[in-house]
């Protein structure tokens, strides 16, 4: 019971990961879209802390285009 358990957490964990960098790929490009070829600086807040979320948020989908 325990290891179906823990099997099924860790896939609930590896389906958030996928959903947060579908979210912030969608986020991106739509910022990226609104401001061409400009730089873009985007300041973000969240007080959840990394505790409530995994290892991915949209600012990594920002930081990934370089831009």
């Amino acid at each position: 019971m325990k290891d179906r358990i823990m099997a099924h957490a860790g896939n609930m964990l590896e389906e958030d990961i996928l959903i947060n960098k579908a979210i912030g790929k969608h986020g991106a490009d739509h910022i990226l879209g609104l401001c061409s070829k400009q730089p873009v600086s985007i300041l973000t807040h969240c007080n959840t802390g990394s505790f409530l979320r995994p290892r991915w948020t949209g600012q990594k989908s920002l930081e990934e285009t370089s831009r």
